[in-house]
Order: C-alpha cells, then structure tokens, then sequence
C-alpha cells in the first residue's frame, strides 16, 4: 500500500477509486504547499468479507465530530446531513457488505430534535432513528443498508449537535437479513397503522406484508420510540402469540421521548406484541429491515426476550449496583435460549437503571481489551436502555464497564448468530502500529499530487492493516484504504 493519488475535481471535496483503493481526496489546489501525516487505522482483522451471514466486530469509533473523526471537528447544522464512509474502516470490508450495525450517539444538541440514518444515494426517509433535547446525550443501535460509494449518511433536523458513531458489526451481501430504507409502520400521533391516539396495555400490529417485510419473513428490524407518555413506564416487544416477557425494550418517565432499536421475531398471523404499562402513550415504529426464514440453515435465531442480567435481583451478576469504574463478565451462553456452542454473537437489550452519577456502559467481547466505545450514556437518575449485537469472547461471555458513579444494570437477550468463540488472545485487535515513515509530495502536475509513505512493519499482536488516516493540514482527516 506504498501510495495514493489525489486528482483534481470541480468540487473541493470529492472520492474517488486510486490506485490504493478508495481515498476521500481534495482538490490538488486546495493541497500545494502543505504538510502531512499519514497514520494506520485500526489494525482489523476482518479484511475480507466472508461468504454468508453476519460478522460481529469488536466496537470500533469511526465517527467523532468533537474530535474530526470521520467527519469535519463540528456539530452538524440545522437541516444539515454528512455522508460518513463506513466501507474500508473499523473492520468492514470494501466489498461485500449489505449494512452494518452503528451505535449512533447525539451529544451535546442546542436545541430539541431528531437524526435519521439512512443509505447514501437514497432519498432521506420520513423516520428517525434517535429523539433528543437540548443539552441530552442520546444513544442508539442502528442498522443501515450500505449506499453508494460505502457510504451512510445521517441527517439532523434542528438546532446543533455532535454526532458519534461505534462501528459493531456488518451484514454480508448474502445474508438473511435484508436492510431497508426505513419506513414508517406506525405512528398513533398520526392514525398511520391504523391506531389513532395513545394507547397502554396490549397491542398487535401486524408486520408481515407491510413496510416491505414479506409474510415469510421470521422476524424485523424495528426502530421503536414512545413520545408523550402520561406516567412512567416501561414497553415490552415479543412475537404475538407467546406470553408476555419479563423484561423490556424501552423505559421511560412522564412525557419523555425515548427510541430503542428492536430485533423482535414474528408471531401468529404476521403479527408483533407490544405492552406499555402505566398511562397511555404515543407509540412510533420505523422498519429498518427483517430476516427471511430458512429451514435449516438460518445465520440469525430471533428468541423471545429473555432477562440473564439484573443486579437488582442478583440475576447473572452479585446483588447490587455495578461500581463505578468497574466491569462485569456476564455468561451469556447456556442461558437465556442461547445455546451452549456455535453461537458468535448475541443481540441483547441493556439498560441502566438507578445510576448515582453520569456516565456510560460499555460492553464487548470478553477476553480482549476494552475499546474506545460507548453503548449507554445516562445521567443521574435516568433509566436508559439500548440495543446492544456484541460477539462473544472468551468463555462464552461479554463484558460490561460501567463508567461514572454506582448503577444497576439489566440485560435482556433476543437473538442469536451462529459462529465460533475464540478461546485464545493471540491477536490484539486494538493494538496500534508505528505510523508509516518518510511522508512526503511526489508528481505534482497535471492536476495531480501524489502522497507516498513507506508503510510501517507487521508486527504478531495486531492484524493486517486495512488502511490509513491522512491528517492534512488546513483540510482535516481523509481515510484512505
């Protein structure tokens, strides 16, 4: 990966193939007389897409607008969208992949609004996919068809704010879930669906044949937000037909917005349940995307939503909230419907709840060291939950880091994926490599600059490097596969 070449477009900004691969380049007047530094990404181990199913990634950030990540170093405006590259970065393949799964997180918003994630070179949906105040920090699971050019693009409504975003994990062209542009399946604000006005209690909604789901489909990808709720609450999602769970997709206090991403199989008659407790409520759901049946080689088991985790009640973990500043390996297979083996990640609903202090969880594969990441941000006093597609780690468990003061934790699993634990640590994924040597200009002319660097030597610990980073000055940060 000795080089690549930045040719000179009509627009300032422009990505483009070179012969490296894929590289977001600048106008070459925009570049003479300027520095660089040229940097490895993370050292990932996924560097080919393989043949079917889903690939769980440990957390990878490749968007951070307070810190120039993946984006320019600002909020994002008014009405105002970014086009994020997710192909060739965190672990995802250039090729072969369907839609991947970020942790989207909002923080810091001057003002109430929403954001929508889409795939580029799609026209923007009426949905959303994450609900915010001013001043909130906000996360959520989502799971994105991949558009034009390896590219997804997030859109925010009013007022500014950062956006963050943790790579876990991506779906192979072949796979059984099919990622859609979201489609607005229910809204009780509006009558669509056919419910008008806010509802507690049980309701079915049928899924199968509508918002594109097909009737054969064996479960959906739903993004779910209650929105004006009278008292507090929690809301429960499961497959029509079975009895209620005892846990919960989405908690909540008076008059809140609160959205979660749902992986919830389908039940009797094309149908989903849901149940809200406490006073009525405002109920809107988003199909992001479904899973086919398949008879006998299905690369996704939906379950009924099953508690393995509750320190409440002493359930997976010791009685009592979780330290600050502490982790938690919680076993995963063996419970919850989870089988014992053949299982390489797991979809699971967390929630903190009772937190003595602001802060954030973080959970991913046991064994290996703790990323970057967050999946929960909460603070004091607030009930929070997220979905969570973590791979397993050593020993069949996930681990889970509690960042600020005390809190109680609670986790419910959904579903499965086939695959394999890895019972050893011989490679770090989170390991850094030297950066590249002997940076430097070349071949400036014909409205083309050259930028050449010699890359840095393989080291055991890590894997192979799938790209680099181009700090130029006076431009910013331009991944480069």
């Amino acid at each position: 990966m000795p080089y690549s070449e930045i040719e000179s477009k009509e627009l300032p900004l422009k990505r483009l193939t070179s012969i490296a691969g894929v590289v977001a380049a600048v106008a070459a007047t925009t570049l003479s007389g300027m520095s660089f530094v040229a940097k490895p990404l993370s050292a990932d181990l996924a560097v080919a897409a393989p043949s079917a199913g889903f690939v769980g990634l440990t957390p990878t950030r490749i968007l951070d607008t307070r810190e120039g990540i993946g984006a320019v170093e600002a909020p994002v405006g008014p009405g105002n969208s970014i086009d994020l590259i997710v192909g060739g970065r965190g672990g995802v393949p250039l090729v072969g992949v369907a839609a991947v799964v970020l942790n989207v997180t909002v923080t810091g918003p001057d003002a109430p609004s929403y954001v929508t994630v889409w795939p580029t070179g799609s026209p923007r949906p009426t949905a959303s996919n994450l609900n915010f105040v001013a001043g909130q920090t906000v996360p959520n699971l989502v799971i994105v068809k991949v558009g034009t050019s390896g590219m997804v693009s997030l859109y925010n409504f009013s007022g500014s704010t950062h956006l963050i975003a943790d790579v876990s994990g991506y779906y192979t062209s072949t796979s059984q879930l099919t990622a859609t542009v979201p489609t607005r399946l229910l809204d009780t604000r509006d009558g669509t669906g056919g419910i008008v006005g806010p509802t507690s209690g049980l309701v079915d909604v049928i899924v199968g044949g509508r918002a594109g789901v097909p009737n054969q489909a064996s479960a959906v990808v739903m993004n779910v937000t209650v929105t004006e709720p009278a008292t507090s609450g929690f809301l429960t999602v499961w497959p029509s037909g079975a009895g209620r769970p005892t846990a919960s997709n989405l908690n909540f206090v008076a008059g809140q917005t609160v959205p979660n991403l749902v992986i919830a199989k389908i039940g009797l008659a094309g149908k989903v349940s849901y149940f809200s407790s406490g006073g009525p409520t405002h109920v809107i759901i988003d199909v992001l995307g479904y899973v086919d049946a398949h008879p006998t080689q299905p690369d996704f088991y939906p379950l009924v939503p099953n508690r393995i985790l509750d320190t409440r009640e002493g359930i997976g973990a010791p009685t009592g909230r979780v330290a600050g500043n502490t982790s938690i390996d919680l076993q995963v297979l063996g419970r919850g419907g989870v089988p014992s083996s053949g299982v390489g990640a797991i979809v699971m609903n967390l929630t903190v709840t009772e937190p003595e202090l602001s802060g954030y969880l973080t959970v991913w594969p046991a064994g290996v060291d703790r990323p970057t990441a967050s999946n929960v941000n909460f603070v004091v006093g607030q009930s929070v939950p997220n979905l969570v597609i973590v791979p397993v780690g050593i020993g069949g468990r996930v681990s889970i880091y509690n960042f600020g003061g005390r809190a109680h934790i609670i986790g419910d699993v959904l579903g499965w994926f086939p695959g394999s634990v890895s019972t050893t640590d011989t490679v770090n994924p989170f390991a850094v490599p030297d950066p590249p040597t002997l940076p430097r200009f070349t071949d400036y002319k014909d409205s083309q600059l050259t930028l050449q660097w010699d890359p840095p030597a393989t080291v055991a610990n890590y894997g192979a490097i799938v790209g680099y980073e181009v700090d130029l000055a006076g431009v910013g940060v331009l991944p480069v596969a």
